[in-house]
């Protein structure tokens, strides 16, 4: 139904607009007398009915010579400008913002740059991409980790619902999660470690109207600077207040039956202190149909910003409670290397477990509950601070802290089989099966999976603190820092409980009776109790001095190095366990107390070349680490492994085309890794691996109305010296990361008479991958296409449809991985798919009620928005957002 009435809008939209639009290209007639330059945009907004902003300090004194006579709002517009000193700048959504000509349109990257004190992006000699407001609303994400999709060099899986994803970078090699990936919040890392077991950085990140923009960096200075992050850094950079008192609040909906609201609001407090604050609250089910809330909860996020004469402090803090179903792999089938439905289970929006799992008491008297999830419940703050101490040191520092707890409660499956073949493997023949609930007999031949009722509770803290001095003399910048982070994690887990359920949508639970009257489910319907128990405790420091030089050696050449020196420190305790005489684990009274401690230098250098003002060339070496964590530690592997990566690029910025494309080398060594079996049981692997490749990430247009983006990546990533379990797999693509894979976005903007409508799509491709180190388990390519169309009105408010995955494709992102590293995928097997087409409906509205700046207030009559974005004094990038109506005042 919903799919229907998303569509019927979406072709509304469209005639409304095929109607509206040749009001647009008519001329009008325009009387505007010369004269001062402010009142002449305050006549063009209320005859043209166009959208303006402009500073009324930039503008006063400004003589401009008028218009006169029937023409089209473009051409009136430029006649009014003409010989001001003045132009228009006009982004994708339509807004006019009426700044100085000379002002640099420029794109400024602080992430992995020595203090955050940021540098052009066409100068820097490092991969980056920079994803702001509207490309997040365009790429309309199902979760944190769907926003990196299109970054080059990013493998992104991001089936498993708001949180449990994984995210692979430029051949790091990885079996899940994201270890190679940090989420920085205002240039602080979230939790330093990037992974540890049952919890990812993304896990703890969510993606609302607060976002500003957020810039991810691949390796490069990143490896000397904050965590040493040596993968990919991603930066979310919030939304602060301006001299603009303005908000935005939206209401969408799902055709899942997922409803979420989301809103901020932003503006002065008083003399150069600013605020913004807002969040989301959403409630609902899942696009794989759980068939009750299984997505509930929200964010509530602020910050205050204060400006002085040489410098700025941020304040800012959140607060994240959210449930959420995991959706681990389902049963699928592979044949001949493609992907097929498997009989009664609904590749595209089935799952396993429904409301009668929701609540569960395992037999140790612990409370399973699979409609919390993986979820979350944390609070997290911090500042960002940066002076000029004079006119050649400045200060910085950037602080965070974070407390809480995330948790899991899923449903962990093995392969189906029929009951006939599981009651064979229980060491007899086929009796009984039944439904629990229903009592309905079921015959032989019937599906059915093993399924465990994992728990895993965490409770985590982390502080951290990066401070740095940088001292300017002449064309030399010299920064001296140390960062200092503390983190840490009590853990419980509770792994086995298995019960059987019913291969199918929702399947049911079941109970089994072998023919000699055994009883393969209890009373109480489980098969087993706990097979993994563990309680942990593990704490972690890291202490880091690092020292950063950039010259400017000629006005063309570019140089900088730094170097690190990390102490890195992990200590805990864990309780025994055995088992009992029925095969269930306990815990002892005794513990384990285990300590690693290291220090290693890091070490990056790297230079950039400006052939024209349009066009650049660079190139870096760098020398990381990646230091053992608690759950390695744990498992007894405490080496630190190294990452030597060898990188050059080439920057091309013009008004219609930006260009980034680079190749690189990574060296890894000293490989250490665990994962969980089945059983919850843990095997480890050793080894190295080498990587090369490209990447490639463009941008044309505007081209009367069309704009195209296009990012690639080519990876040759194998392993070398790999051994797991004494199978040797070196050679071998490196597990989940395709040799190829890119992304194509296609929009169109038309201005209307009301407003502006766009319509945009997106293409991604991912080729071939393997599911295992042993590439037994084949991942198919796979095309995915999303779309989306937004109408916004000149009065602020405005409507968004976006379809994901509109081409329904059931492309694989994930294999068994707790399979045998040996075993095939082929016939009957696990997978984690993409899930289903879905859509989402928004509605919403803009409100920007006056503008004013230090010298003067503007208050007018329309309602009228702009954005536009350039380089201020201090090298800070700068962005204004606003509507505005009425008188005009000055002071």
């Amino acid at each position: 139904m919903f799919r229907c009435f998303a569509a019927a809008i979406l072709a509304a939209t469209v005639c409304v607009v095929a109607i509206a639009a040749p009001t647009q290209a008519q001329n009008q007639r325009f009387q505007i007398a010369p004269g001062d330059l402010g009142q002449a945009l305050d006549a063009y907004i209320h005859q043209s009915g166009r959208q303006l902003i402009y500073r009324v300090d930039d503008v006063r004194g400004v003589h401009s010579p008028g218009v006169q006579g029937e023409m089209s709002a473009d051409d009136a517009l430029a006649a009014l400008l003409s010989g001001t000193g003045f132009s228009s700048r006009s982004d994708s959504s339509g807004a006019l913002a009426i700044v100085r000509a000379d002002a640099p349109l420029s794109e400024i990257v602080v992430t992995a740059t020595p203090g955050g004190q940021g540098i052009e992006r066409q100068k820097a000699s490092f991969s980056t991409t920079t994803l702001n407001s509207e490309d997040i609303h365009r790429l309309a994400p199902l979760n944190t980790a769907g926003l990196l999709q299109g970054i080059p060099g990013v493998t992104v899986a991001s089936t498993g619902g708001e949180q449990g994803n994984n995210l692979f970078v430029r051949g790091f090699p990885s079996s899940g999660d994201a270890p190679y990936v940090t989420f920085q919040l205002a240039g602080s890392a979230v939790y330093d470690p990037p992974t540890v077991a049952w919890f990812g950085n993304a896990d703890v990140i969510r993606i609302d109207e607060m976002v500003d923009h957020v810039e991810a960096v691949r390796g490069g200075p990143a490896q000397v600077l904050s965590n040493g992050q040596v993968g990919l850094t991603v930066n979310i950079l919030p939304k602060t207040g301006t001299d603009v008192f303005h908000g935005v609040g939206e209401i969408g909906i799902t055709d899942y039956g997922k409803r979420r609201f989301d809103g901020q609001v932003s503006g002065p407090m008083g003399d150069n202190t600013f605020f913004s604050v807002g969040g989301f609250y959403q409630n609902g089910d899942n696009v794989r149909r759980l068939h009750f809330a299984s997505e509930v909860g929200g964010q509530l996020s602020g910050n205050i910003l204060h400006k002085f004469d040489r410098g700025s402090v941020l304040i800012w803090g959140r607060i994240l409670q959210e449930d959420n179903t995991w959706n681990l792999p389902i049963p699928i089938i592979v044949d001949n290397g493609a992907v097929k439905e498997f009989p009664g289970f609904n590749i595209h929006t089935g799952a396993i477990g429904s409301p009668q799992e929701r609540e569960l008491t395992l037999r140790s008297g612990d409370a399973f509950r699979f409609d919390q999830g993986r979820g979350t419940d944390i609070r997290n703050g911090g500042f960002s601070f940066n002076y000029e101490l004079s006119d050649s040191v400045s200060v910085q520092e950037k602080a965070s802290y974070l407390e809480g707890a995330v948790f899991t409660n899923a449903l962990f499956p093995n392969t189906p089989v029929s009951a006939a073949a599981f009651s064979t493997a229980q060491g007899g023949t086929f009796g009984s099966l039944t439904n629990a609930v229903t009592g309905a007999a079921l015959p032989a031949s019937t599906w059915v999976m093993q399924v465990g009722a994992w728990i895993a509770d965490k409770q985590v803290k982390n502080i951290n603190n990066d401070l740095s001095f940088t001292v300017h003399t002449g064309d030399n910048k010299l920064t001296l820092g140390y960062y200092f982070a503390a983190f840490s994690s009590r853990d419980y887990w509770n792994l086995g409980n298995n019960l059987l359920l019913q291969a199918t949508n929702n399947g049911p639970i079941l109970d089994l009776t072998l023919a000699d009257g055994t009883k393969v489910t209890g009373a109480d319907h489980f098969m087993t109790g706990s097979t993994t128990l563990r309680s942990e405790d593990y704490q972690g420091t890291d202490d880091a001095g690092f020292v950063s030089d950039e010259w400017q050696a000629t006005s063309k050449l570019r140089v900088d190095a730094g170097v690190r020196l990390q102490y890195h420190d992990i200590e805990g305790s864990f309780r025994n366990t055995s088992t009992d005489a029925n095969g269930t684990a306990i815990f002892l009274d005794t513990y384990t107390d285990q300590h690693a401690n290291t220090h290693k230098i890091a070490a990056t250098a790297g230079a950039d070349y400006e052939l024209t003002s349009e066009l650049g060339v660079w190139t870096r070496y760098s020398r990381g680490n990646i230091f053992p964590q608690f759950d390695t530690v744990q498992s007894g592997l405490v080496g630190t492994q190294t990452v030597d990566a060898y990188e050059g690029g080439v920057n091309y910025t013009a008004s219609k085309l930006r260009l980034y494309g680079n190749v690189f080398y990574n060296k890894f060594r000293g490989i250490e890794s665990f994962d969980l079996a089945a059983d919850g049981s843990t095997f480890v692997r050793h080894g190295a691996a080498n990587t090369y490749g490209t990447e490639l990430n463009a941008t044309v247009g505007s081209f009367n109305g069309f704009s195209f983006g296009a990012s690639g990546t080519y990876l040759h990533a194998r392993y070398a010296d790999f051994i797991n379990g004494g199978v040797d797999s070196s050679g071998n693509q490196v597990q989940s990361q395709p040799v190829w894979q890119g992304r194509l976005n296609l929009s169109y903007q038309h201005d209307v008479g009301f407003g502006s409508f766009t319509l945009y799509t997106a293409e991604t491709y991912v080729g071939k991958r393997f599911g295992n180190e042993t590439n037994t388990q084949i991942l198919p390519s796979y095309n995915k296409v999303d779309a989306g169309a937004l109408l916004e009105i000149t009065g602020g408010e405005f409507i968004r449809i976006s379809a994901d995955n509109l081409n329904n494709s059931a492309g694989l992102t994930e294999g068994d991985v707790r399979a045998s590293f040996t075993q095939s995928n082929a016939g009957v097997s696990l997978g984690r798919p993409l899930q289903g087409r879905s859509f989402l409906f928004t509605v919403g509205y803009r409100y920007y009620p006056f503008m004013h700046s230090r010298a003067g207030l503007a208050w007018h009559q329309e309602f009228a928005t702009g954005r536009f974005r350039k380089t201020s004094e201090s090298g800070q990038d700068q962005r204004n957002n606003s509507y505005f109506m009425g008188l005009d005042f000055a002071f």
